[in-house]
C-alpha cells in the first residue's frame, strides 16, 4: 500500500508536469509493478511473446485470481495497458483519481445503461490503437478455478472489432490471494500468451458458444 501510494503521487506529479496520460501508464508499468513484485517476493515468467505482433493493439482477456495479476500483466506485455475495472475502485482515495486520469475504464455492473456506456468507451480506446485488458470472469476467482465468462468482454470485442489476445495467469493466487491483504507468500507467476484471435474468426459466433470455447482455451494453456 505504501509503495502504491508513493507511485501514485509520483505519477500525479508527472501528469501535472506533462499532462500526458501515457506518462502515468509508463510509470505504472516500469516504476510501480516491478518493485511491487519484488516486495511480494515474486518473479514473472512469460511465455508466448512470439505471438505478439509489433505495433498491434489487442483486447486482452485473462483469468483473474489475485491482486497480483495486474502488476504481472504490466510486466509481461511490452506495451501500455488500459484496464476495465469495477466502478467501486473509483471511490478509493488517490487510486480512483489515478485510474480515471490514466484512462482506465470503470464498469458499473449493476447498471446496464452505464455499463454499456463504459463498454462503448473501452471500445473507442481500442479503435484509437490502445490495448485494453478485461477479466471476463467479472471478478477474482475465490477458488482459483477459472469461472464462467460473462458477456461483457464479448460485447466489447464486437463493438471494437478487436483482435482478442487470450492470456493465462498461473501462480498469482499463491503469491497474493484475493481474499486477504496479508497472506503474501511469494513465488513464481507464470503468464502464458496465446495466439491472437482475429475479429473475422469470431464475428459470426454466438456468445453462448464462443465464450465457453475461449474459457477452455485459456484453461488449457
Amino acid at each position: 500500500m505504501i509503495w502504491s501510494l508513493i507511485s501514485i503521487l509520483v505519477a500525479t506529479l508527472a501528469y501535472f508536469l506533462t499532462f500526458q496520460k501515457n506518462v502515468m501508464l509508463f510509470l505504472a508499468k516500469h516504476m510501480w509493478s516491478r518493485p511491487l513484485l519484488i516486495i511480494l517476493g515474486s518473479r514473472v515468467k512469460v511465455s508466448g511473446k512470439e505471438n505478439l505482433v509489433k505495433g498491434q493493439h489487442y483486447l486482452i482477456m485473462a483469468n483473474h485470481t489475485s491482486y497480483s495479476d495486474i502488476p504481472a500483466l504490466f510486466r509481461a506485455v511490452p506495451f501500455n495497458l488500459h484496464y476495465v475495472a469495477k466502478a467501486e475502485l473509483k471511490k478509493v482515495p488517490f487510486l480512483g483519481w489515478y485510474m480515471k486520469n490514466s484512462g482506465m475504464i470503470f464498469i458499473e455492473r449493476q447498471n446496464k445503461v452505464k455499463s454499456k456506456e463504459s463498454i462503448d468507451a473501452a471500445g473507442e480506446l481500442i479503435k484509437a490503437g490502445k490495448s485494453v485488458v478485461i477479466f471476463p470472469e467479472g471478478t477474482t476467482s475465490k477458488s482459483g478455478e477459472i469461472a464462467e465468462f460473462k458477456k461483457g468482454g464479448m460485447h466489447l470485442a464486437m463493438a471494437s472489432e478487436s483482435m482478442i489476445l487470450p492470456i493465462r495467469i498461473k501462480g498469482s493466487k499463491k503469491v497474493w490471494p484475493s481474499d486477504s491483504n496479508f497472506k503474501l507468500r511469494g513465488g513464481k507467476i507464470e503468464v502464458i500468451i496465446d495466439k491472437p484471435i482475429p475479429f473475422e474468426e469470431y464475428k459470426d459466433s454466438e456468445f453462448d458458444e464462443f465464450l465457453p470455447e475461449l474459457r477452455q482455451q485459456i484453461i488449457d494453456l
